[in-house]
């Protein structure tokens, strides 16, 4: 049976194999040069993320015999929130690098009040991490020496929020455009969207492969080749997507409960 594979431009029937191996080969070295490129860039990086837990809800007022008070008001709805605050980059942040203006904050959202906050994990105590509370309840002053690559705090604030979108950090750091913000995924939507890439990547690149090995008759043999690009590209995200990590190591207290 005669086999008809890659009959115009780059490929042909004689080294469909070779030409394939070499475009993997080419595509990981593109992404291992990619790779270190990102690795030796010295960059400041500040990163953060939430977690919230609503512990009173607005319908307490229900029950007339229950009564929450903060400093002798009642207050209708209380959250605690967890933020995890490190430095991304390889490059130190330094309490000079922040604007005077608009030092690190976390805020909160004109209709919600911050009750008390404290630090709960702190990686190096060199980095002399410290809060300050507005008069007004509306905000936390980060203060700090320094801090490097991964160094980091997790603090722990009670507000009248109801979720994560309640609260968030700002400040102007040099050299930095923003604050970056981490969410939680979906795990769910999370699970299902990497499963998918692995098996449809995986599919479209072993199907072509083989039928190239079994010597198949394909009239439009170009296909091949696209489809096993997709299918490594697909492979690649889930890939990404199943080891991309929320946080560093070393942040056991953010996953602990309340």
């Amino acid at each position: 049976m005669k086999t008809v594979l890659f009959n115009t431009g780059f490929f042909n029937s004689g080294n469909t194999i070779f030409n394939i191996v070499m475009f993997f080969v080419a595509v990981i070295a593109l992404c291992c040069s990619f790779y270190f490129y990102k690795r030796s860039q010295t960059i400041k990086k500040p990163t953060y993320i939430i977690k919230t837990i609503n512990l009173i809800r607005n319908n307490i007022k229900k029950i007339k015999s229950v009564e929450i008070l903060y400093d002798g008001k009642n207050i209708k709805n209380l959250s605690v929130s967890k933020i995890a605050l490190w430095n991304a980059g390889k490059e130190t942040i330094r309490t000079e690098d922040v604007a005077q203006k608009k030092p690190i904050k976390i805020m909160i959202d004109n209709k919600s009040l911050i009750l008390d906050a404290a630090i709960v994990f702190q990686k190096n105590e060199a980095n002399n991490f410290g809060l300050f509370i507005s008069e007004d309840k509306k905000s936390i002053n980060i203060l700090f020496d320094y801090f490097d690559f991964k160094e980091s705090i997790i603090l722990q604030v009670f507000h009248t929020g109801h979720n994560s979108y309640n609260i968030y950090i700002d400040g102007s750091i040099k050299s930095v455009k923003k604050i970056y913000r981490k969410h939680f995924p979906n795990n769910r939507l999370n699970f299902i969207r990497i499963g998918t890439c692995l098996m449809s990547g995986s599919v479209m690149c072993m199907s072509p492969l083989m039928n190239v090995i079994y010597g198949i008759k394909l009239e439009k043999s170009e296909n091949i080749v696209y489809s096993i690009i997709m299918g490594f590209i697909l492979i690649c995200i889930g890939v990404y997507w199943s080891i991309k990590k929320k946080f560093p190591k070393g942040f056991d207290a953010f996953n602990e409960e309340f």
